[in-house]
């Protein structure tokens, strides 16, 4: 039994697949941690059967990334209009495309025409702002102001303690500095660079740009074995940028 932790997925389904059986991932086993941002890529990406094969796993603890937020913004608000408009303009359309919904401008915003399937809200109930293991490592998607409180004593209710969490990138710039006696190492994504996976002081970057035109990369949490999928822009005939 091995716990497996991947980077940001952004859609692209068949970098997950493939990555996951390089790796010989069993899911009857194996545990597979998600780092957040399943939505949002470019006209290529599979939302929908990403969401399906993730839900499926048995073993599958999913954090949330900010693309993912905006999304659920929509969701509590009861699938009426887009909450905020700008997650159109980051990848939002491609994904209301790929779960097969419509919408209009209305003199109130954007109105949803119609509801994805079930599953996608089953999806999103079941995320995470963050996980810890039994071995005291730390997954979330971009950080948190661990000089004000440690994470489990955080109001997810807060904008500053979301942004913190799932926007902002001083984390990730300051980790070589930052020490931890309470976490052995801390899993993140949300800043891409095509040289990740990276480790900075107790920190590891897994997101390798496949949401770009990079990689999906996958690491072995007890070993520190890394795996890598083919470029996303390899895997799809129609890949685009969001």
């Amino acid at each position: 039994m091995s716990t497996f932790v991947c980077g940001d997925l952004h859609g692209n389904f068949k970098a997950l697949v493939e990555v996951l059986t390089k790796a010989s991932f069993d899911p009857a086993l194996d545990t597979l941690i998600t780092l957040g941002d399943y939505i949002d890529g470019g006209a290529h990406i599979e939302v929908e059967e990403l969401i399906e094969y993730l839900l499926a796993l048995p073993n599958w603890i999913g954090v949330i990334g900010n693309h993912d937020y905006w999304m659920l913004e929509t969701i509590k608000a009861g699938w009426d209009y887009i909450i905020d408009e700008d997650w159109l303009k980051h990848g939002g359309v491609n994904t209301l495309r790929s779960l097969g919904v419509t919408y209009e401008l209305q003199d109130d915003g954007y109105k949803l025409l119609n509801r994805p399937s079930p599953k996608v809200f089953e999806f999103f109930k079941q995320l995470k702002y963050y996980h810890i293991d039994t071995d005291s490592n730390l997954y979330v998607h971009a950080g948190y102001n661990h000089l004000q409180k440690d994470i489990t004593k955080q109001d997810f209710e807060s904008l500053d303690v979301l942004y913190s969490t799932l926007w902002d990138r001083d984390f990730w710039k300051n980790a070589e500095v930052f020490k931890s006696n309470k976490y052995n190492s801390i899993f993140i994504g949300h800043s891409w660079s095509l040289e990740y996976p990276l480790l900075r002081g107790q920190v590891w970057n897994l997101d390798s740009g496949a949401g770009h035109y990079g990689k999906l990369s996958l690491m072995e949490v007890g070993t520190g074995k890394i795996w890598k999928s083919s470029r996303t822009a390899v895997l799809y005939d129609n890949f685009g940028l969001r």
